[in-house]
């Protein structure tokens, strides 16, 4: 037992605070976590477990904390604020090999509120009805109008949302694609969203009839002159509220729900993907090196079938077999999430359902797919595996994980990409963007991944690559 092991769980939440402090992490991040231990400080005392070492911590305590939270008056998802605080001290015990619970035995309660409620019934009839609510003869309609239709069909956050600048959006005139340079605290950059043509209008009209001088994508037209135009958190929640009553909806509808709705409809719908023509199938290459070429290549919206007879649905059998084929292949090759850091989303945790998904856009050829495999005794970068002086770049993860996002990283500059760490996605982070002057940007993700995160972003970021590396001598490639 080192010397760590033996000061009691009181003493060692001082050098948590101080660890995250010296890794950077921002003030408010500091303050919340020193808010969280708090209340399971103030309980150690209460219950004279000021001396309790951290290999003495068990279930049946955590238990008891937890009993003491729900005592509190607290919602569940307050509680699991407090829970999280307690797993991330567990988990500096872990990183810092000090004897303790392992942070998974920390189980989280279930969420409450609506939002899972809210989604499972909102229907298509009740998105048109929604979005057809505005004013759009006025440009407050006109704004509302813009916002609700890029709301829903991108899945942005709104605190991404309400930050967009109008100068840094380009509408492409031939085809419904969007590029949007999306705010992060760490970097500005762009990205490629695709959007129904519908949203694309909407917005071209709406920035049409601005005649201001603001930057902000989304102003206010009422209130104080002195202040600031661009739309807060609050007015967006407003004015989905004020539609969902103008709708006529019996619905408690927020922006941070409504911006997955869209995308969790087709998730739930049975009809899949009507697979015509030729099936589609992964590929397999063994290379010397991982290759990224990227096309300007787009896929527009233009029927190019006008002038031809229906095509005909394959005989649901040979469908079938050629999908089942897919999945297994996507099994053998995707390293998933492991199951206690899934989301518990009703609709989102079902690994078979979406392997299925996965596997009709590979079988249908809405996306490309390619297994890279190095050549024995190599990797797929160039030996740089092997390098030791390699510039750090990536800051969390396991040492493997960390060490690959370096390696990946000073492969693509050496070729005169740009790479950037955790670029934002439709649906969470990526552990690494590669940009050129192509319009196609990489993002890859090292080890494993989350199969709902792979098919919400396929099915909403058309035009990119993903690259899944699950170890140093593979990778799969998907073309979206």
């Amino acid at each position: 037992m080192n010397n760590s092991s033996k000061k009691p769980i009181i003493a060692h939440i001082s050098d948590f605070l101080e660890y995250y402090e010296n890794k950077k992490y921002s003030q408010g991040t500091i303050v919340t976590y020193t808010r969280l231990l708090d209340k399971f400080e103030i309980w150690l005392k209460k219950t004279s477990r000021t001396r309790l070492l951290p290999n003495k911590l068990s279930q049946e305590i955590i238990n008891e904390y937890k009993a003491y939270l729900s005592k509190q008056n607290l919602s569940n998802n307050t509680q699991n604020l407090y829970l999280i605080g307690l797993r991330n001290l567990l988990a500096y015990f872990l990183e810092k090999d000090i004897p303790s619970l392992h942070p998974k035995k920390v189980k989280l309660l279930k969420h409450e509120g609506s939002s899972h409620r809210t989604i499972e019934k909102l229907e298509l009839y009740q998105i048109k009805k929604l979005l057809q609510a505005p004013k759009t003869s006025t440009i407050t309609g006109l704004r509302d109008r813009a916002l609700l239709e890029l709301l829903l069909a991108t899945g942005l956050k709104l605190k991404n949302l309400i930050a967009l600048n109008r100068d840094e959006i380009k509408i492409e005139s031939d085809n419904n694609r969007l590029e949007l340079k999306i705010p992060d605290k760490k970097f500005s950059y762009s990205t490629i969203v695709y959007l129904p043509k519908n949203a694309v209008n909407w917005l071209k009209k709406y920035l049409q009839k601005r005649n201001d001088k603001s930057r902000a994508l989304f102003i206010r037209y009422k209130g104080p002159k002195q202040a600031s135009s661009r739309l807060t958190a609050r007015s967006v929640e407003n004015i989905v509220k004020k539609y969902v009553i103008k709708a006529n909806l019996s619905l408690s509808l927020t922006p941070e729900n409504l911006r997955n709705a869209y995308v969790l409809i087709l998730l739930n719908q049975e009809n899949d993907i009507k697979i015509t023509g030729k099936l589609s199938h992964h590929k397999d290459l063994v290379v010397n090196t991982y290759k990224f070429i990227t096309t300007n290549k787009f896929i527009t919206t233009k029927d190019s079938n006008k002038d031809r007879t229906r095509p005909q649905l394959l005989p649901w059998n040979i469908v079938e077999t050629s999908i089942n084929k897919e999945i297994t292949w996507l099994k053998d090759n995707i390293s998933i999430l492991p199951e206690s850091y899934k989301q518990k989303h009703l609709l989102i945790n079902c690994d078979e359902c979406l392997l299925r998904k996965l596997a009709i856009l590979i079988t249908s050829g809405k996306v490309e797919t390619t297994r890279f495999k190095a050549k024995k005794g190599k990797d797929l970068w160039s030996g740089l595996t092997k390098q030791k002086k390699i510039q750090k770049i990536s800051k969390h993860g396991e040492e493997w994980h960390r060490r690959m996002i370096d390696v990946i990283s000073h492969y693509f500059r050496l070729q005169h990409y740009k790479t950037l760490t955790e670029p934002i996605l439709n649906y969470g982070r990526a552990d690494l963007g590669v940009y050129s002057n192509s319009k196609n940007p990489l993002y890859i993700e090292v080890g494993t991944v989350s199969l709902y995160k792979l098919w919400y972003n396929f099915l909403t970021m058309k035009n990119s690559y993903f690259l899944l590396v699950p170890s140093e001598e593979y990778a799969i490639e998907f073309k979206i």
